[in-house]
């Protein structure tokens, strides 16, 4: 069994793995900290990926976090919507005010989830 109350989280299910993992109770940024995201290319690998922007307070609120979890050894931001997993990362260094998020997406995969990240904006 996971135990995650001793970080002050909760654990959530990924749902592509079936693998448990601890996320805190509170979100770092939500859709409302989302100025925009689109579905790109990486530059050296032509590889999909999905930049996205924030806003002021979601840059200062994801900075601070991603100090704290790139300090970690293999330390990861996991992205949720609708309260399942979608995707987690491991964080390499702080994160403001703009984000790439890649690794083994389609290019319909990456373009669902900048539109997923978009909606209603």
């Amino acid at each position: 069994m996971l135990e995650c109350s001793a970080v002050r989280s909760v654990p959530v299910s990924n749902p592509r793995t079936s693998e448990k993992i601890c996320v805190d109770r509170e979100a770092i940024v939500t859709e409302k900290n989302i100025r925009d995201a689109q579905a790109s290319h990486d530059i050296s690998t032509g590889e999909p990926q999905v930049q996205l922007y924030l806003d002021r307070s979601g840059g200062t609120r994801m900075y601070e976090a991603t100090q704290r979890i790139s300090a970690r050894r293999n330390g990861q931001l996991a992205i949720l919507i609708g309260g399942m997993v979608y995707r987690t990362s491991v964080v390499r260094g702080t994160i403001e005010n703009s984000m790439v998020i890649n690794g083994g997406f389609t290019e319909q995969a990456a373009q669902d989830l900048a539109d997923i990240m978009t909606a209603g904006k």
